[in-house]
């Protein structure tokens, strides 16, 4: 609460009194990704989006934009509520939140059948921005299994040219 008085010299006086409240939205972004590890050459892996607006106003202008890493194919959305569009790898949403409001985004892809991606780590961020919020970013990963080959000497007995 803000007071404020004035008092003037003589007979009059006021004094007003009023609650501020200060609007703004407060967005926040996750994603996850199932498998997390030893995922297959070939595999499906599953991302899911979550932004929510825990502000007290609605988040006006959003951009949310994923770009898949290399290795990675986009196959379908499985939940978008959203209406989000995938377009050469690049899921993106745009809109406003209301207060309260969670966006949820889940879709799958598969993991490409290229032999160099053994034993890596493929992380993947989504991001944000808006007119009236701050942006932001989050990312989720996951390993792909080793590969292990086995060797075997070739021995020639009683060979004879």
């Amino acid at each position: 609460m803000v007071e404020h008085t004035v008092d003037n010299e003589g007979s009059l006086s006021a004094e007003a009194a009023f609650d501020l409240t200060i609007l703004w939205p407060d967005l926040a972004v996750s994603k996850t990704v199932t498998p997390t590890a030893d995922v297959e050459l070939g595999e499906v892996v599953t991302y899911t989006i979550e932004l929510v607006n825990n502000g007290n106003v609605t988040a006006m202008g959003i951009v949310l934009t994923d770009t898949l890493p290399a290795g990675v194919l986009f196959d379908a959305f499985v939940t978008n509520a959203g209406a989000a569009d995938e377009d050469a790898g690049v899921i993106s949403w745009s809109g406003d939140l209301a207060k309260d409001e969670m966006l949820t985004i889940t879709f799958t892809a598969t993991v490409e059948e290229d032999e160099a991606l053994y034993n890596t780590t493929i992380t993947n961020t989504v991001e944000f921005t808006s007119a009236n919020a701050a942006g932001g970013s989050y990312a989720a990963s996951f390993t792909v299994k080793h590969l292990y080959r086995v060797i075997l000497p070739l021995v020639m007995k009683n060979y004879t040219p």
